[in-house]
Formats: structure tokens, sequence, C-alpha cells
């Protein structure tokens, strides 16, 4: 290894074979680590981070203070918030003041939204090469960090040893960024939250009187001080986590608090669940971080896509080799039936195929591929399948059913 001049700066020149082979085999696996579709770091951050489970988080605080409306349909305007309106009604304002708040308020939800995008679409990223450049999760190693490391590592024959090393050192970096991204969450995020709150008072100074401003200012303090518990259980899922740690749990524990997450995170919806079978089977706890990502994703999907999300139900079949969870709820008033139908058996035939893994990294869509990682990867269950599937003429069900081989203590 020698050094040379180069523009100024100081560079080192390495002519060992054996560290540019070293060097070689560690950005491959650096690329699986951060990018394999079954296991990477991006894969986990999609399923358990990106879909939908942000937006729920930090929307709900505003929605329960009736700051915010959703979007009357995807991509369309933002309904009218039906809260303020009533009550600047039964006090007097005229239709015009109550159009001038409306506005405050359908700007603030759109923001809102517009924040909450950018941080899952563009921050909550991995940087990998040309991609996702503003990604917070930028896990760099230098040529001198290399060096450092091919120092450290045993004879190259020693293939599980050697990749342990390899291991220990991606993961002390990623817990170096993953600090980082709780700073970023708690700091410009947060920041970029409470501007949007102090922005949306300042305009409706403008327009109500100091009675009806004195309730709306309250709301926006309880607001505020919500988003900042919100804002720090955010930063705590950016942690490691020993899964091994974790207790047994039963599927009646399991189910009941996903219900109850599904309902913190929807507070303007009507969703609700009633859960049918046997939900007395315990689980082994590190397993439990899977079996709650499965949940979710299909109560959420009720939220987002059911006529009427309060008659979702859940049903545990369990006959002791095999386990299936099944959601069901009402589709919405005027679907295409047969349209839906093909589509739902066009989406199952695609997630069990040969393509499917790049899938499962994308988000905003039924979550299906997603579902399919967690049984058959992380669960490692060699006999399942996830079906989404009309089961009457106006009911959709989702089930995942699996065996239960492993599963439990």
């Amino acid at each position: 290894m020698t050094s040379q001049i180069i523009g100024g700066k100081t560079v080192l020149v390495v002519d060992d074979v054996s560290f540019e082979l070293f060097k070689t085999l560690f950005q491959d696996v650096k690329r699986r680590f951060l990018s394999s579709n079954r296991f990477g770091l991006d894969s986990y951050l999609s399923v358990r981070v990106r879909h939908g489970t942000i937006e729920g988080h930090f929307r709900r605080e505003f929605e329960r203070a009736g700051l915010v409306t959703r979007r009357a349909s995807p991509g369309g305007a933002y309904l009218d918030n039906n809260k303020w309106d009533e009550y600047l009604f039964e006090t007097g304002f005229s239709e015009s003041i109550r159009g001038r708040v409306q506005s405050c308020l359908r700007k603030l939800s759109a923001e809102l939204d517009c924040l909450i995008s950018d941080l899952t679409g563009r921050y909550l990223r991995v940087t990998e090469e040309d991609e996702h450049p503003e990604g917070w999760f930028a896990i760099t190693f230098s040529d001198v960090d290399l060096l450092y490391l091919h120092g450290l590592v045993p004879d190259a024959n020693d293939v599980d040893t050697f990749l342990d090393q390899l291991f220990v050192a991606l993961w002390d970096r990623t817990n170096i960024v993953l600090a980082q991204v709780r700073e970023k969450i708690r700091g410009e995020f947060g920041d970029e939250l409470y501007a949007l709150l102090d922005q949306t008072k300042e305009a409706v100074e403008h327009v109500l009187d100091r009675g009806a401003l004195k309730l709306f200012e309250s709301n926006v303090t309880k607001c505020s001080t919500e988003v900042r518990n919100s804002l720090e259980s955010c930063a705590h899922w950016f942690r490691r986590v020993d899964r091994w740690a974790m207790n047994d749990y039963t599927l009646a524990t399991l189910v009941e608090a996903a219900i109850t997450n599904v309902k913190r995170c929807y507070p303007s919806t009507s969703f609700d669940a009633i859960v049918e079978g046997d939900v007395s089977r315990l689980l082994k706890g590190h397993t439990f971080s899977w079996f709650w990502d499965i949940i979710v994703i299909l109560l959420d999907n009720v939220v987002k896509h059911a006529g009427d999300p309060s008659q979702a139900k859940v049903v545990i079949i369990d006959d002791s080799e095999t386990l299936s969870l099944a959601v069901s709820n009402p589709l919405p008033e005027g679907c295409d039936i047969s349209a839906f139908g093909e589509r739902m058996r066009e989406l199952c035939n695609a997630a069990g195929g040969s393509t499917a893994g790049a899938s499962v990294r994308n988000e905003g869509g039924t979550g299906i591929f997603k579902l399919n990682k967690l049984v058959n990867h992380d669960l490692r269950r060699s006999t399942s399948h996830v079906v989404f599937e009309i089961v009457e003429p106006s009911s959709f069900s989702a089930v995942v059913r699996m065996e239960l081989k492993g599963l439990c203590p």
C-alpha cells in the first residue's frame, strides 16, 4: 500500500490482491445486508415502518385534535372538517368565515400528508449507489475503514467466522446510523410538524375572534404535546431489539393489541373488529413482531378499502397442526365484483411468482407481497399460503394459513 497526492489530497493506493478480493466480497455482503428482498434492512423498513405505520402514527394526533381530515377518494379533495364547521355555525360565524377556516384546515391536512410522504418516501430509505440519495440510512465504509476491517478478519477459509466479522462491522455501523435517525425524527421531522401547527394557528388567528380562537389554540396545544410523545415513541422504533428475549404470548394478546393499535392510528374512522375462534394458542416470544405485522397489515387494509370498516371480522382457526388467520369485511358499495375478484386472483398469483421479491420493498398496495415474506421467510413456514378472495357476494376475505410446527413453546 502506498500514498499519492491527487488533486491536493492524500490518497491511499492499495495493490494488495487479497484486499481487493476482500473489498469485493464485503461490498456483496453489504448489498445483501441492505437490499435483500427477504432479509435486508430496506425490506424490514418497508414492512415494519413505511407500510402505513408512520402515517397512522403521526396523523392520529392531528385527527384526535380535530385538525385534519382525509381525502374523499385517493388523490381527491380533502373532506370538510365537520367538527369545526358545526362549532362555528353554532356560534354564529358566517359562511364566508367558515369557508376560510376550512381552507386553512384543508391546507394543514395536505401539508401534513406531504411531510409524512416525504419521511417514508425520501428519508426512511437505504442510500445505496445512486438510489435514494436523501435517505437517512447511508451505511458507508471508506477504503480506510475496509483496510482496518481487512486486518481484523481471520483466514477467509473460515467462512462462518469471516462472515460473522463482517456482520459485526455492518451492525456496528448500522447502530450509529440508527442513533442519527432517532435524532432526525426528534429534531428535523419534529420541527417541521411543530412549524406546520404554528403556521396553521397563525393563519386561523387572522380569521376568528378571540373567543373561538381560544378553543382552536387549546386543540393545537394538545396536539403539539401528543406529537412530541409520538416523535419519541417513533424514535424508539429505530433501535435493535433482541427478539429472543421477548416473552411468549397468546393469540388473544396479539389480536386485541393489534385492533387497539389500528383504532388509535385511525381515530376518525369507524373501524372495529369482532374476534371469533380459539385465541388461546401460546406462541414463542421471538415471533411476536412478525405476527404483529401480519395482523396489522390485514387490519390496515380494512380501514383503507372496506365498505364499512366497523364490520370487520377476525377469525382464528387452530387445528393443532395448522393455524389460519382470516380477516373479512364488506366490500364498498358499487364495487365491480367481477373485476375486483380478477384483480385479487392476479395479486395472489403475482405474490407467489418468481418476480415477487422486489415488490416487498414497495408501499401503497395491499401488502400481499409483505405477507408472503413474513410467512415464508421470517417465520420460515414450508407449508403456507396467503389468499385474497371474495367469500360472499359482497364480502372480502384475506386468509393467512401456515403450519404450527416450531412456533409454539
